[in-house]
């Protein structure tokens, strides 16, 4: 195989490839040995089917496996090599004209991402900034904490609700006595008091 760079400028890179018959034969071979142990054909026990056979049944199968297994071989050599880092999947193109038993002509276009230089930290000072709480804002914080933690019993039935009890409600709005659209809820939890409802 031959790789050669066509365009090297900013972020974009473009390479010719050059595949010849020679590397996809050899592919297509390896794998006819690969396959022939697998093959059942009338007239053959399982796995000795001769390769000329095999190749014949599956030969335009092969013929692109290889010669896809071949283009990624070198599109990944010429990444590697170059240690270039692709922003996004390289396009490539096989040239028009190809044909089995032929060298294969590809053309590969890829954008890299930019080389970023490492921030020198030397010189960073860092600041731990620390805000001292007062006992008002610490009092406050814990009543919060603590109002969110409540938990509620069954009450029995006759048990009057009073201020800070929570109550399952249905409810109706109405505007001049006619329901309004939104304005009706069931079974929802209200505490009495807490201000979160009309």
């Amino acid at each position: 195989m031959q790789i050669v760079e066509t365009l090297n400028e900013g972020l974009k890179r473009a390479y010719d490839i050059k595949i010849t018959a020679q590397d996809i034969e050899s592919r297509v071979d390896n794998e006819v040995k690969k396959l022939a142990p697998q093959v059942n054909m009338p007239g053959f026990r399982k796995g000795k089917v001769p390769a000329n056979l095999v190749r014949k049944m599956h030969n335009d199968a092969l013929m692109q496996d290889a010669l896809s297994s071949s283009v990624q071989e070198c599109v990944d050599k010429a990444i590697s090599d170059n240690s270039l880092r692709p922003a996004m999947q390289p396009t490539v193109d096989l040239a028009e004209g190809y044909e089995p038993g032929k060298d294969a002509e590809v053309k590969v276009q890829l954008e890299i991402l930019p080389e970023i230089p490492t921030p020198s930290v030397d010189n960073l000072k860092l600041q731990r900034l620390q805000v001292e709480a007062d006992e008002k804002t610490v009092a406050e914080s814990l009543e919060k904490f603590a109002e969110s933690q409540k938990q509620f019993e069954t009450a029995a039935k006759s048990y009057k609700a009073k201020l800070g009890d929570q109550c399952l409600i249905d409810f109706e709005g109405k505007v001049d006595g006619v329901p309004f659209d939104g304005g009706k809820g069931e079974g929802m939890a209200i505490e009495l008091g807490s201000g979160r409802l009309i």
